[in-house]
C-alpha cells in the first residue's frame, strides 16, 4: 500500500512538472514578443523624433538665411569673377554677421559648398560637443550645427577643423557623401569651398585630399612641433586622397579640413575633406 502510493507520488510530481513547462512556454513566448514589441515601438519613436528634429532645424536655417543674408553667398556667384590664373575674385554675398552676432554670439562665419548644399553659418564654443546636440539658435536638436573646433584660435590657424552632422536629408554635412559618387569633381566649383569670415570676408580653399578615416589616424591635428613637422602632416593627408588633384601643398600653406560621421550613428570612421587656402 505505502510503495504504491509513493508510486502514485512521483507519477504526480513528473506530471505536474509537466504541465508547468507547458504553461511557461507560452509566457515565455509572450514575454519575447512584448520585449520586441518594445524595441520596435522605441526604434519608431526615435526615428520620428529624429526627422522631426531634422525639420525644426532645415525650418530654423532658411529663417536665419532670411534674417540675415542679403544675397545668397552661393559658390557659383563667388566664383564669378575669374582672374588671370583662373581663380575665383569673388563677389561680396551680403551676409548681415551684426544680425548673426544678434542671433548667436558664437559665430565665427559662413561657409559654401557643393553647389550650396552646405550653405551655413559656422560657429564656435569652447568644446566640441555642445553643437552637437543644439541649433544656430541654441535649441536643443539633435541635427546640430556645423562648428569649428574649440581647438583653433582663429581661421588664421594652420588647420582650421570643422564639423558637422551626417544628417540623413542632406542638411550641415550630410551632403558630404557626393563627393565620393562618380563625376562629383568633373564640376568645377566642387573643387572649391568658400568660408566668409565674422567679418564678411571670403577666404577660399581648393581641395587637394579626400578619404575616409578612422578617428585616431590624426586627421584633425591642429598643434605641430615645428614646419617639418607640419609639412610632414600634409604629406601624409595627400596621400591619403581618393583621388590626385595635382595641387601642390606646402608647409607655408594653410588648411580647412572638413569632418563628418561615414556610416551609422557611433561609427569610428569619417569621411574627411582638405583644402588649401588660395586667398
Amino acid at each position: 500500500m505505502g510503495r504504491s502510493t509513493g508510486i502514485r507520488r512521483k507519477k504526480a510530481v513528473k506530471r505536474n512538472k509537466k504541465l508547468a513547462g507547458r504553461s511557461c512556454a507560452p509566457i515565455g513566448r509572450r514575454l519575447l514578443a512584448l520585449v520586441f514589441f518594445g524595441i520596435f515601438v522605441c526604434s519608431m519613436i526615435h526615428i520620428i523624433l529624429y526627422h522631426k528634429a531634422l525639420q525644426e532645424n532645415k525650418e530654423e536655417l532658411e529663417e536665419v538665411i532670411r534674417e540675415a543674408i542679403l544675397t545668397p553667398p552661393m559658390a557659383d556667384q563667388a566664383n564669378e569673377e575669374k582672374d588671370k590664373s583662373g581663380e575665383g575674385k569673388g563677389a561680396s554675398p551680403g551676409i548681415d554677421f551684426d544680425k548673426l552676432r544678434e542671433i548667436n554670439s558664437d559665430i565665427a562665419g559662413w561657409i559654401v559648398f557643393n553647389n550650396g548644399y552646405v550653405n551655413n553659418p559656422l560657429v564656435q564654443t569652447d568644446d566640441n560637443s555642445y553643437y552637437l546636440k543644439h541649433s544656430f539658435k541654441k535649441q536643443r536638436n539633435s541635427a546640430g550645427c556645423i562648428f569649428m573646433d574649440y581647438r583653433n584660435q582663429s581661421l588664421d590657424d594652420r588647420n582650421v577643423v570643422i564639423y558637422g552632422h551626417n544628417n540623413s536629408d542632406n542638411t550641415m554635412f550630410g551632403s558630404l557623401k557626393d563627393i565620393f559618387e562618380e563625376g562629383f569633381f568633373d564640376q568645377e566649383n566642387n573643387h572649391w569651398i568658400f568660408l566668409y569670415d565674422a567679418e564678411g570676408n571670403l577666404r577660399k580653399y581648393r581641395i587637394f585630399s579626400y578619404y575616409v578615416a578612422k578617428r585616431e589616424e590624426g586627421y584633425s591635428s591642429l598643434f605641430f612641433e615645428d614646419r617639418e613637422a607640419y609639412g610632414r602632416y600634409l604629406e601624409t593627408i595627400k596621400k591619403r586622397s581618393m583621388r590626385n588633384f595635382d595641387v601642390s601643398i606646402t608647409a607655408d600653406d594653410k588648411i580647412i579640413t572638413l569632418s563628418t560621421c561615414h556610416g551609422a550613428s557611433g561609427t569610428k570612421k569619417r569621411k574627411v575633406i582638405h583644402a588649401k587656402l588660395i586667398k
